[in-house]
């Protein structure tokens, strides 16, 4: 059951929140799965100018995974700033209709 509400506008760690997890959880999951491909054989990891394939190519590739968090950091900084002033901007002419899908009960309880 979806509902709505309507804000006035989002807070800036709200929305630096969604874009961090956004920019976190494809990029590490792509990566994840081409290191293992990678360990199968195929040819989806380079590095210079050669293919990385075998045990080789998921250690490195699996190594650079640290480096995904830095990425997503930084690119969502870039863009919470460029968004971050657009919805202020439009916070100005109109509130904003949010949907959202409340959470049970059971969740309720347990923030509380």
């Amino acid at each position: 059951m979806v509902e709505g509400i309507t804000a006035q506008r989002i807070s800036f760690s709200t929305l630096f929140k969604i874009l961090y997890i956004g920019n976190l959880i494809f990029p590490s999951l792509l990566l994840i799965i081409l290191s293992t491909l990678s360990f199968f054989g195929f040819e989806v990891l380079k590095f210079g100018d050669s293919y990385l394939t075998g045990a080789d190519g998921l250690l490195k590739g699996l190594v650079t995974l640290p480096f995904m968090f830095l990425f997503a950091l930084f690119w969502s900084a870039f863009f919470w700033v460029s968004y971050a002033i657009s919805l202020w901007i439009y916070s100005k002419w109109r509130p904003m209709k949010l949907s959202f899908v409340p959470t049970t009960q059971h969740e309720k309880d347990l923030d509380q």
